[in-house]
């Protein structure tokens, strides 16, 4: 909440008896609070002033009373009695800025536009029902929950900017709530969602510069944690965990977990620095740069699952032996970024390390946590035959 005082010295107002000298009482609106029927209430000599911006949080805060001069007057804590929307509610998935229709949309719903296949998904991530009676968007968007809506523990529910638009690039079985007045903004946005109390679930800024493949290009923005922590919804970058990450699928899962996610180098940088030091002049941050000087660009790290902040060597590809039908082929494989959508693979073969041709066949990939994954090529000669060289390029 914010509050400025005024002009002069505060004087407590003359009561009857003592209990209320030198006591201030700060309202959000002086009027309701003259015509309350209980304590505390108008007509008991209390010196009331207001009114305040913001509100008080129910997750619990500090209230810092400070002098013009910013000396710290006097605090005042409470525990944090959070509302189970705060607890269970979050937004899990959002389309901000969808691919255009197809031919075939377009012929379905004549004057269809991108925007109206946006969509955002709500996940309750605890273990209970929760009643969502209520629960509103207010700012970015509008829309309310009817009375009676409920989600059950780990359900997801829709929101959608037009529903026929929806059904028609996602098909019917998913869960809507509802459609919700507005747009979501391509050029980012704030949204704010309130349970029915009036307490804040979330408030959080997206920007398109976090991850540009969600702009229009067809993924959307999903979380990376099943349970994602409500403080930390506006922030993309180091120090993680950051909530934002891309779809691994073209158009999103909506009202489904995302089991898996794609790559980009823009949103790959916010791993690993702050957006204080990628807005910095001079910061070792383009593909082109090697922020740890061991000789490898950051796109080179980020092709071959490396670290751009410690001076590392990206592990050497190893020779292998592929098996098809009883028949033996040399093979490659080595470490590299997962579902990366700016990376164009090549694996190019030779019979004497100078003429070099791209006929490496893609044969099987082993994925990991971290984003990244070993890759394994073939070549198209059976190994009984001249000696073959494989070697693996990236392009962007």
């Amino acid at each position: 909440m914010n509050f400025t005082f005024h002009g002069g010295t505060i004087i407590p107002a003359y009561t009857n008896g003592t209990d209320n000298i030198g006591l201030l009482y700060v309202a959000k609106s002086p009027a309701a609070f003259r015509v309350r029927t209980q304590g505390a209430t108008g007509g008991q000599y209390r010196l009331v002033v207001g009114p305040y911006s913001g509100s008080l949080s129910a997750r619990g805060e500090t209230l810092a009373l400070r002098n013009p001069g910013g000396v710290l007057l006097k605090s005042q804590s409470w525990a944090p009695a959070a509302t189970a929307a705060q607890n269970q509610l979050r937004v899990s998935e959002l389309n901000y800025s969808p691919a255009l229709p197809t031919t075939g949309e377009m012929a379905a719903i004549p004057g269809v536009s991108a925007s109206d296949f946006e969509f955002l998904e709500l996940t309750n991530i605890g273990a209970t029902a929760l009643n969502l009676s209520g629960v509103k968007f207010v700012k970015g968007i509008e829309f309310a929950f009817p009375l009676g809506t409920t989600l059950a523990a780990g359900a997801r529910v829709i929101l959608v900017s037009n529903r026929a638009a929806f059904l028609a690039r996602y098909g019917a079985g998913v869960s809507i709530g509802g459609q919700y007045i507005g747009n979501l903004n391509d050029g980012g946005d704030t949204l704010q969602l309130l349970d029915a109390q009036g307490e804040e679930v979330l408030e959080f800024h997206y920007e398109p510069s976090w991850f540009p493949e969600s702009n229009g290009l067809g993924r959307t923005l999903v979380t990376r944690s099943a349970a994602p922590n409500w403080s930390d919804y506006g922030s993309a970058s180091a120090p993680l965990p950051a909530v934002w990450a891309l779809s691994a699928a073209p158009g999103g899962t909506p009202a489904m977990p995302d089991t898996d996610l794609s790559s980009g180098y823009n949103g790959w940088r916010f791993d690993y620095w702050t957006l204080e030091e990628l807005s910095t002049s001079g910061a070792l941050v383009n593909p082109a740069d090697d922020a740890d000087g061991d000789g490898m660009s950051n796109f080179a790290e980020y092709c071959f699952g490396q670290n751009p902040r410690v001076k590392d060597a990206a592990l050497p590809p190893r020779a292998t032996v592929v098996t098809v039908e009883g028949v033996d082929y040399p093979g490659i494989l080595f470490t590299r970024r997962h579902l990366a959508l700016d990376i164009v693979w090549n694996v190019e073969e030779s019979d004497n390390l100078i003429d070099w041709k791209i006929t490496g066949v893609f044969d099987s990939n082993n994925t990991f946590s971290n984003g990244v994954e070993q890759a394994i090529y073939r070549s198209k000669t059976p190994a009984n035959q001249a000696p073959r060289f494989l070697r693996a390029s990236a392009t962007k």
